[in-house]
């Protein structure tokens, strides 16, 4: 690919740096799996953060909620190559914790629930990439924030959901399924 066709795709900062200059910044920022690029080639591998509860099972915390279809998206994603991060607020809270909530969804009993979400992949086999965080980002950020290049979580705005007659709504993984079929990703 020319670099004008590169420069045409990202931003006009470009025109004033050579070829190598400008790939290595694009590999350095990330810019490789810009959605333009996804949908021109396909085939690159994305760095995707999935939240837990309302999105891999139904909203049941602090116990695992039922299956709402996550499982074989989520395969067919890491077998495109895509790397999963699971971006969660489930965390394992030992005796010395000390919970300062007074709201009703704020469990801050002791219990081992990022190691609950954990055990839910390893039983359905689907393997993770980072837990909370992109194992690659301390190399260029010291943002907290996981970083990716899609998130999938029952909170985002946008994001297709099942809104059943009682409890939380979760995501619909039929629509997600089909978007990311007509994306490529999938």
């Amino acid at each position: 690919m020319r670099l004008s066709t590169l420069t045409s795709l990202t931003s006009d900062a470009a025109n004033d740096i050579d070829r190598d200059d400008f790939d290595n910044r694009l590999l350095q920022h990330r810019f490789a799996c810009d959605v333009v690029i996804i949908t021109l080639f396909k085939t690159c591998e994305m760095d995707i953060c999935i939240d837990f509860d309302g999105t891999c099972v139904t909203h049941e915390f602090p116990k695992i909620g039922r299956d709402i279809g996550a499982a074989p998206i989520l395969k067919a994603l890491v077998a495109k190559g895509h790397r999963l991060i699971l971006f969660t607020m489930r965390s394992d809270l030992d005796p010395a914790f000390q919970a300062r909530s007074t709201h009703p969804e704020i469990v801050g009993d002791t219990g081992t629930y990022l190691t609950d979400a954990l055990n839910w992949f390893h039983s359905n086999k689907i393997p993770l990439w980072g837990i909370q965080t992109n194992p690659l980002q301390a190399r260029w950020t010291k943002s907290p924030k996981a970083y990716g290049h899609m998130y999938i979580d029952d909170a985002a705005l946008g994001c297709p959901l099942v809104r059943p007659a009682q409890g939380r709504p979760f995501v619909d993984w039929g629509k997600v399924g089909k978007e990311l079929e007509e994306r490529g990703l999938i």
